[in-house]
């Protein structure tokens, strides 16, 4: 699905008041989801207000402004998805829970249950260690770390 670049901002505009730069992707615009120019042109020429405008930055993080003012000064070109895929990351737009609600997310459908699975190994000295551990107690940095990088990978995995 493509998705809007924008290519010029015009000096003193309201979209550069709001931090809008060359090279940042518009994704979503009054709750609606920009696929295209033409889909953003109807919905700018339909009203003198956006507001919650969705954007990535060009450095990959994403923004919501909460509202900006029409004439936004800017010029668009349609992305296509290989170039959203470099543009940014879309790990940041994904929300992991395990409650059905998200405090200031609306949910539009759930899917089932999704997991994820990883293994780390861990080499035969940490393993001996880890036996004189479970002898004399305490806690183990190597196997702490490993759960901590197996978590991280699950979740993005998830994501």
């Amino acid at each position: 699905m493509a998705k809007i670049k924008i290519t010029k901002v015009e000096p003193d505009s309201h979209a550069e008041a709001n931090g809008l730069n060359v090279g940042d992707f518009i994704l979503f615009a009054n709750g609606q989801a920009i696929t295209s120019r033409a889909v953003f042109s109807d919905l700018i020429k339909s009203t003198e207000v956006l507001s919650a405008i969705q954007i990535v930055k060009a450095n990959g993080k994403s923004v919501l402004i909460e509202r900006m003012v029409l004439p936004l000064g800017i010029t668009v070109f349609d992305a296509s998805d290989s170039e959203l895929k470099n543009g940014f990351d879309y790990m940041s737009f994904v929300a992991v829970s395990t409650t059905p609600e998200i405090p200031n997310r609306e949910i539009d459908y759930s899917i089932d249950l999704i997991t994820a699975e990883c293994v780390y190994g861990m080499n035969i000295f940490s393993d001996l260690f880890m036996d004189l551990r479970d002898v004399f107690g305490g806690r183990s940095a190597t196997v702490q770390k490993a759960f901590q990088d197996a978590r991280t990978t699950c979740i993005n995995e998830l994501r």
